[in-house]
């Protein structure tokens, strides 16, 4: 008996094998989606993790002053200022991360570097390749001499170690937020400070210029937890150096930048009132609780503090926008 063979039509056949071609192709395009995302993800997370520990010290802050202080203040602007910002603060994470890997394995292990997401040498070459990013990104969106500003104190707090000294890290930082703030207004804003009428620029200086002595006289407020690691670094911060004036001398900045502020910018009583209970709480958590907890949680209450000094001069009558 004459087997029967099955001859499927060569159009039907051809089809069946483009079919699968296409979904084969398919497939594979899905998966090398897949792989492309998940490599950018984690190059995301990676970067965002080396400025994780300043979101609520730099970012928060210097977004606030920026919102507040902004005479002409362009919301469509916020997006780039943030990005401005971070941009400037992850040059500057990157670059203290490279020179600290011993310390944060053992205090912040999730840390990129102790991590072992990204090695010493990438680091290294990220911190140096931030530098022409920042500049060639705030050159761009004529913000160039915020950017060098911030520049060299990134150096110079952190490669140049002034960082181990009090005064030159008080100073170091003091002046970087007055960079940050500077750029972060001026990027926020629909014009440049040059164009800025006269009343509006001169408080914005004011403003700035405030906030970088108020900074140096209270920015110890973030060493008191750190004195054990400090030490084994051999690090002088003003804790270490003058453990009880240190505590002191906060306490009494505290209580006296609470009470002269509000009445700088013309604060109203309810909103006076609240401010200077937060500032002499922290002054008081400082002098009277000396364990490292709760040096954890003033430091905590300060930049609650802080964030809400900075956006003071918009809360008064004292601050007028012509």
């Amino acid at each position: 008996m004459p087997r029967t063979i099955l001859c499927l039509p060569l159009s039907t056949s051809f089809s069946y094998l483009h079919a699968n071609k296409i979904l084969l192709g398919q497939l594979f395009l899905a998966n090398e989606f897949r792989q492309v995302l998940g490599s950018a993800s984690n190059v995301l997370w990676t970067l965002f993790l080396f400025t994780k520990s300043d979101f609520k010290t730099i970012i928060l802050p210097v977004m606030a002053c920026a919102l507040a202080s902004c005479p002409d203040l362009r919301l469509e602007n916020l997006v780039i200022t943030f990005m401005w910002t971070w941009l400037h603060l992850l040059q500057f994470c990157a670059s203290n991360q490279t020179l600290s890997v011993d310390e944060d394995a053992a205090n912040k292990p999730w840390r990129p570097v102790p991590s072992g997401r990204i090695s010493l040498a990438n680091a290294k070459a990220l911190r140096w390749w931030l530098t022409p990013l920042c500049l060639v990104c705030s050159l761009q969106q004529g913000m160039l001499l915020p950017s060098i500003a911030l520049n060299v104190m990134t150096y110079v707090h952190n490669e140049l170690g002034f960082h181990s000294g009090w005064l030159g890290r008080n100073v170091c930082c003091a002046l970087g937020y007055m960079a940050f703030e500077w750029g972060a207004i001026c990027m926020a804003s629909s014009s440049c400070l040059l164009d800025i009428s006269t009343q509006n620029r001169s408080n914005i200086i004011i403003a700035v210029i405030l906030s970088g002595i108020l900074l140096i006289t209270t920015i110890h407020a973030q060493d008191f937890k750190d004195v054990a690691g400090d030490r084994i670094h051999h690090r002088k911060t003003l804790p270490i150096a003058m453990p009880k004036l240190s505590r002191i001398s906060l306490m009494v900045a505290m209580f006296a930048w609470s009470f002269y502020l509000p009445r700088l910018w013309q604060v109203d009583f309810p909103v006076s009132c609240l401010f200077g209970v937060l500032g002499s709480s922290v002054g008081l958590q400082c002098y009277l609780c000396r364990s490292v907890k709760a040096d954890k949680r003033m430091y905590i209450a300060y930049n609650i503090w802080l964030g809400w000094a900075l956006i003071l001069p918009s809360l008064g009558h004292g601050y007028h926008c012509a």
